[in-house]
C-alpha cells in the first residue's frame, strides 16, 4: 500500500466519523440528507420576513436584478409552454441570497429537454428547478436552463435538476408562503430565529439592497390600527434583548466573574443606549473593582436618564463620598470639593457631604490652614 491509498483510507475514515457525529447532533433536522430540503430550510429561516418587509415591490424587484448572477440555482412554476419554450415564475433562490421572490412574479424563459421521459415530461403548473444562465438587468429579461452540465460543483448537491419529485414537491409546498399568510403574521415571527435580534431588519434591508427609511415588519393595517411608530417599537425590542443581557450580566457578577460580566453590560448598552440598569450594574462593578471614576461615569450617565433612579442615586453618592475622601487623603481639596458638590446636587440634605464641603471650601478659601488639627477634624466626620 502506497502513501497516496492510506492517506485516501484515512481521510475517508475520517469523513465517516465526521458524518456520523453530524448526523446524530442535527439529524432531525438534516431530513435523513435531502440535499434540497436542507437548501431549502437554511431559506425558510429568512425568506418568510422578507415576504412581510413593507418595502416597494418596485424596490425589492430592482435590487433583485442588481443582485442576481448567473448560474445561481432558482425553484419555480411553469406558467405557460410554446413550443419547445416555457415561461416559468421564479418562486426561491436556492443560491447566492436565497431569496423569496415569489411575490415578485419574476419571469424567465427556458427550453424543454429533449430526451425527456413521459413520466418526468414538464407541463404547465409543474415546478421545476433550473439554474440562469443569461441576465438582461436594463430588460429585466432571464434564460434558464436544466442542463445539469452547467450546475457548478459547489451546487451539485441541489442535483438532479428539472422537474421536481414528489418528495421535493411536497417540501416546497409546505415551506414557501402563500400570498395570503399575512393571516399568519404574528406566528411567523415568533417562528423566525431572526426577529429577536433587533437589528434583523437592518440587517435584512442590506441584504435586500433596498432603502432602509421606510423598512418595516409591520404592515400597514397594522401602523393603521395601532397608530405605533415603527422606531418605538425597535426600542422595546432592543430594550427586551439590552435587559435580558444585563439579568446574565449581574448573574455573572455574583459569580464573581468581572470579565464576563461587564462584557454583558457593554452590549446590553451598545444595544440599548437607554439602559438605566446596565449603566447602574456597570458602574457597581467598575466600584467593587475600586475603579471609582469610571463607575461614576456610568452612574451620571445613568442619572442622565433617569435623574431619579434610586440605586443610580444611592451608587453615585456612595461612590463619589469614597473617591472625595481619597482626594482629602492626597491633599487635593479641588477633586474633593466638586465630589461633594455633586453628591448634594443629587441630595441636598447629605449632612456629611455639607459638613465636609464646608471644610474643604475653607481650606481653599485660606480661611483655615491646613495643619494636623484641621485633618484631624476632617477625617474625625469620616
Amino acid at each position: 500500500m502506497d502513501e497516496q491509498d492510506d492517506f485516501d483510507i484515512r481521510y475517508h475514515s475520517y469523513l465517516a466519523k465526521f458524518s456520523d457525529l453530524i448526523q446524530s447532533k442535527y439529524g432531525n433536522q438534516l431530513d435523513n440528507g435531502n440535499a434540497t430540503t436542507g437548501n431549502l430550510r437554511s431559506v425558510h429561516g429568512s425568506f418568510p420576513l422578507e415576504f412581510y418587509l413593507d418595502v416597494d415591490e418596485n424596490d425589492r424587484k430592482s435590487s433583485f436584478y442588481k443582485s442576481i448572477k448567473s448560474y445561481d440555482v432558482f425553484m419555480g412554476e411553469v406558467v405557460m409552454i410554446i413550443d419547445n419554450q416555457m415561461k416559468i415564475e421564479l418562486d426561491v433562490l436556492l443560491t447566492g441570497q436565497k431569496r423569496w421572490i415569489r411575490d415578485l412574479r419574476i419571469e424567465a424563459w427556458g427550453e424543454k429537454k429533449t430526451d425527456e421521459s413521459s413520466c418526468n415530461e414538464i407541463d404547465v403548473g409543474d415546478k421545476v428547478k433550473g439554474v440562469i444562465t443569461y441576465i438582461d438587468r436594463d430588460s429585466k429579461q432571464l434564460k434558464v436552463t436544466f442542463d445539469e452540465k452547467l450546475l457548478l460543483q459547489e451546487y451539485m448537491d441541489l442535483f438532479p435538476l428539472g422537474k421536481l419529485d414528489e418528495d421535493e414537491l411536497e417540501q416546497l409546498q409546505s415551506l414557501l408562503p402563500e400570498r395570503n399568510r399575512c393571516d399568519h403574521f404574528d406566528e411567523d415571527l415568533k417562528a423566525s430565529q431572526s426577529f429577536i435580534d433587533p437589528h434583523c431588519i437592518s440587517k435584512l434591508v442590506k441584504h435586500l439592497h433596498v432603502d432602509p427609511v421606510n423598512a418595516s415588519f409591520l404592515p400597514q393595517r397594522v401602523l393603521r390600527t395601532f397608530k405605533d411608530s415603527i422606531e418605538s417599537l425597535r426600542d422595546v425590542q432592543s430594550s427586551n434583548c439590552s435587559m435580558q443581557l444585563v439579568s446574565a450580566g449581574v448573574q455573572l457578577f455574583r459569580q464573581q466573574k468581572y470579565k464576563e460580566a461587564i462584557t454583558h453590560f457593554e452590549q446590553a448598552i451598545s444595544l440599548y443606549p437607554k439602559n438605566v440598569e446596565a449603566y447602574v450594574a456597570r458602574g457597581a462593578l467598575r466600584a467593587n473593582k475600586n475603579n471609582l471614576k469610571e463607575a461614576l461615569q456610568d452612574f451620571r450617565a445613568a442619572l442622565s436618564i433617569n435623574s431619579e433612579h434610586k440605586n443610580g442615586k444611592k451608587y453615585f453618592i456612595e461612590t463619589s463620598m469614597s473617591l472625595a475622601k481619597s482626594h482629602e487623603k492626597e491633599m487635593r481639596w479641588k477633586e474633593s470639593s466638586k465630589c461633594y458638590k455633586e453628591i448634594l446636587k443629587y441630595d441636598e440634605s447629605n449632612m456629611e457631604a455639607t459638613e465636609r464641603y464646608k471644610q474643604v471650601r475653607l481650606i481653599i478659601s485660606n480661611k483655615v490652614s491646613v495643619n494636623s488639627s484641621t485633618l484631624s477634624i476632617i477625617q474625625k466626620k469620616s
